[in-house]
């Protein structure tokens, strides 16, 4: 298998689990129409979408650095 599967299959894998978590508590809270309920469930889809961000920021510089990898990575030390 190619070295970039994994760090794809991961990202991919913890997006959707956090996509899960931000229909679960967020789209719930949003629409339970408890205006204290509805503020916390706005503040953790916010923090939900900045990790799924950072996730693929994450992957895309993992990426660029498996693309520019030397073989003989021994030869730095």
């Amino acid at each position: 298998m190619s070295k970039k599967f994994a760090p794809i299959f991961i990202t991919v894998l913890l997006c959707l689990i956090n996509v899960l978590m931000l229909y679960g508590f967020s789209f719930n809270a949003i629409i339970s129409g408890i205006l204290v309920v509805q503020i916390i469930g706005v503040i953790f889809a916010i923090g939900i979408i900045w990790v799924i961000i950072a996730l693929i920021v994450n992957l895309i510089r993992r990426l660029d650095e498996l693309k520019e990898e030397n073989e003989d990575d021994l030869s730095k030390y």
